[in-house]
């Protein structure tokens, strides 16, 4: 699975760089790519609009601890000072779905009160040390990272 996402993220990539380590998420059947704004479900690439993956990359950030809504709020609307709670609540709904989480039982994003929210299933990181990129590029240059009991290693 690692190899055939990490051709398929790196034929959606371009040639536009930027500073900043390429992060990687991954957990249960998904994989989530900062950088290039996409997550994949067993290799399939899943639709979701910016602002739940933009609430999806704050929980993944923060996975385990519970983030209120003000920080979500914030995190998505920044520098806005208007009623978000419905645009809240949209976003959380999309990434449920997108996830095929249950609110009622909850896999990944469990409600915390009224006060927030938290993602649950544990969370793999994966830093990729080259530069992140926005178009397509040479697939032959894509990295796969497989998990192992010891470590994680890398393969070109």
């Amino acid at each position: 699975m690692a190899a055939s996402v990490a051709r398929q993220l790196s034929r959606s990539c371009a040639l536009t760089m930027t500073d900043e380590t390429r992060k990687i998420y991954r957990f249960g059947e998904f994989v989530v790519d900062l950088a290039t704004g996409e997550i994949y479900r067993n290799d399939v690439r899943i639709e979701l609009q910016s602002k739940g993956f933009a609430l999806l990359e704050a929980l993944l950030k923060n996975h385990g601890q519970v983030m209120s809504r003000q920080d979500l709020a914030e995190s998505l609307w920044p520098g806005i000072h208007v009623q978000v709670d419905q645009g809240l609540n949209s976003a959380v709904r999309k990434v449920r779905r997108a996830l095929g989480d249950d609110a009622q039982h909850p896999t990944y994003l469990q409600t915390v009160g009224s006060f927030g929210y938290k993602f649950i299933h544990p969370v793999e990181e994966v830093r990729d040390d080259r530069p992140s990129v926005t178009g397509p590029r040479d697939a032959t240059k894509a990295r796969d990272v497989t998990r192992t009991p010891d470590a994680t290693r890398t393969e070109d």
